[in-house]
């Protein structure tokens, strides 16, 4: 795969992740927040860290949106 292809299907994945975000309860995003917290806390590698840190990125955003932040 090649970089534009990964940037690509990286950027379609954040896209239907926040889709998706949308489409929950606040109270659901904040305890997925929190979970979220605790699992960059705890990641060790790149991805892992990368993978929390996008979906926290995404949730702060939906939650801003809604005014909750």
């Amino acid at each position: 795969m090649t970089a534009d292809e990964l940037l690509t299907a990286a950027i379609e994945d954040a896209r239907k992740t926040y889709a998706h975000f949308e489409t929950l309860a606040t109270a659901e995003l904040l305890r997925l927040q929190w979970a979220h917290l605790h699992d960059q806390h705890d990641a060790k590698t790149p991805e892992g860290i990368a993978f929390s840190g996008g979906r926290l990125a995404l949730i702060a955003a939906v939650l801003k949106k809604r005014g909750v932040v």
